[in-house]
């Protein structure tokens, strides 16, 4: 009896390890690489595990909410919240319930591995097991990307982009399939430990020539966009104004004065200037700001390039987090940000959480929801279109494949981070950047109004960067492009063929089993 608590003390300290060791790369990148192994430990528990059904939902709900939990620990930073105007005893509920919440939202997810993995092993078959946790495990990451509280932060290859060439694969499949591989890696290492003599050479040859395959698939991408020739001279400007400061009653002068003396003060020639999500927070289309409009005119005029800059734009479905391109004769039609960030740009389901947390409303500090776009509107500057993602969409690979699709040469995207300081969030959401350049083919230019303002290359490599809590320009020439990757061009249709390979599995299996007991 004290051996079986013993056993199962230990299974759930591996299986609290595994969460830790997945989530360490997301606050400290330069450990990508124990995402390569890290899930070992989960693995080899729910595949020697032979117990009740509420023991292998346990163990996967017991990582799942771990795993989420150690990387969403950054919420904290958000706390006091003096921008939202709330009490500190509202701001300490609401960061729990974002920490705590998402984390047990997301944890969740994971009952669905313990789920199939429970009924794949009545099979008997390891290598099924092993293919239905990978699948079940991709699902719960694609669950989070639906519902307007699609909150898609967290993928294992993210982890990775200190180390784009082991990613390049995203390219191929997106963020799926090279999550895919990294957790197959995984699995096969498992296989080696639980196997015996000769067989484990099997499972290890497969692991390292996956692993080679992957790397060796890298090198040679990034080696042919060595040789690329088109560039475009971009510069990002960062003014460091923090929340708190950007949406005081003074905001505005001092958000347009930083971004403008910034600019003014370029002492290189440019082809595209980029500001940063709402540089100017007003609605810059309002007849009180019209002559704000002329001075960026002549600015850009003063600087040789046109400026895309962030704002609010009122249109007819209502007031939209926007982003217009201004030169010295034209201001553009706006693209108004799509995908809205859930409580601080629309309130989701407002009926149901005003009166069960009526004080998470406050959080949205606009008087009313933010109208939402439905195009990827780009805009066409001399070197080519540009494809604009706003902040939170860049967690979104279908925003920036429509973008590609629809003929952007390159990608921009304009950012907030400064809610979260100098925390390991502002690299996380820099992490999806990469991503994004990696599966399109694009480069990516990233204004921030507080860190990371980069320049991305079409293989992810951060050519420039300048961090959080700083003020600058990063400036650099990025190359563009007009050719398409298999992502851009199919998108994630692929992930239901996973389903339905793990279907037709599932079958030759039952088949394999009936005739091996005579059919019985």
């Amino acid at each position: 009896m004290r051996r079986m608590r013993w056993m199962k003390n230990k299974n759930g300290l591996l299986v609290l390890l595994s969460a830790f060791l997945s989530a360490l790369p997301y606050t400290v990148p330069a450990l990508f690489f124990l995402s390569w192994f890290s899930f070992v430990p989960l693995i080899l528990v729910l595949m020697k595990e032979r117990g009740k059904i509420r023991t292998d939902l346990g163990y996967a709900f017991l990582f799942g909410f771990f795993y989420y939990l150690f990387t969403y620990w950054w919420f904290w930073v958000l706390y006091p919240m003096d921008f939202a105007g709330v009490s500190k005893g509202e701001a300490l509920l609401i960061v729990l319930l974002g920490w705590a919440g998402i984390s047990l939202l997301h944890g969740s997810l994971f009952l669905l591995v313990g789920l199939a993995v429970h009924f794949a092993k009545k099979l008997h078959r390891r290598s099924f097991t092993a293919a239905a946790f990978l699948l079940a495990f991709l699902l719960c990451e694609w669950i989070t990307s639906l519902s307007p509280l699609a909150f898609p932060w967290v993928r294992l290859c993210a982890g990775q982009f200190r180390a784009p060439l082991l990613i390049q694969s995203a390219a191929v499949w997106g963020v799926y399939g090279a999550d895919l591989l990294i957790l197959t890696v995984n699995v096969f290492l498992s296989f080696v430990i639980l196997s015996s003599g000769r067989r484990r050479l099997i499972p290890a040859a497969l692991a390292v020539f996956l692993f080679s395959g992957n790397f060796l698939f890298g090198a040679i991408r990034m080696g042919a966009f060595e040789k690329e020739t088109n560039t475009v001279r971009v510069a990002a400007v960062q003014g460091n104004i923090l929340s708190g400061d950007k949406w005081s009653d003074t905001g505005f002068d001092r958000c347009f004065d930083t971004y403008y003396g910034l600019t003014e003060n370029l002492t290189e020639d440019v082809d595209l200037i980029v500001w940063p999500e709402t540089a100017l927070p007003v609605t810059l289309n309002g007849s009180s700001f019209s002559h704000i409009v002329e001075e960026l005119q002549l600015l850009s005029e003063k600087c040789g390039a046109p400026i895309l800059t962030g704002a609010f734009w009122k249109q007819e479905k209502g007031e939209s987090n926007a982003a217009v391109l201004i030169s010295p004769t034209n201001v553009s039609e706006p693209y108004a940000k799509r995908h809205l960030v859930p409580f601080g740009e629309s309130v989701p389901y407002r009926d149901v959480l005003e009166k069960v947390f009526p004080f998470l409303t406050e959080i949205n500090m606009l008087s009313e929801d933010v109208a939402a776009g439905d195009n990827a509107g780009l805009f066409t500057t001399d070197k080519g279109k540009v494809g604009t993602l706003i902040c939170f969409e860049s967690i979104f690979p279908e925003l920036a494949a429509d973008s590609v699709g629809q003929g952007a040469h390159f990608l921009a995207v304009i950012t907030n981070d400064s809610w979260y300081k100098d925390s390991p969030a502002v690299y996380q959401h820099l992490s999806h950047a990469v991503l994004r350049s990696i599966e399109c083919g694009r480069s990516t230019v990233r204004a921030a109004n507080s860190g990371v303002s980069a320049l991305i290359d079409p293989c992810g490599r951060i050519l420039q960067e300048l961090g959080p809590l700083k003020q600058g320009v990063v400036i650099g020439e990025i190359p563009y492009s007009e050719a398409d990757t298999a992502y851009s061009s199919i998108g994630d249709r692929i992930l239901p063929v996973y389903g339905v390979v793990l279907a037709v599995w599932c079958g030759v299996c039952l088949i394999v089993k009936r005739r091996r007991h005579g059919g019985k």
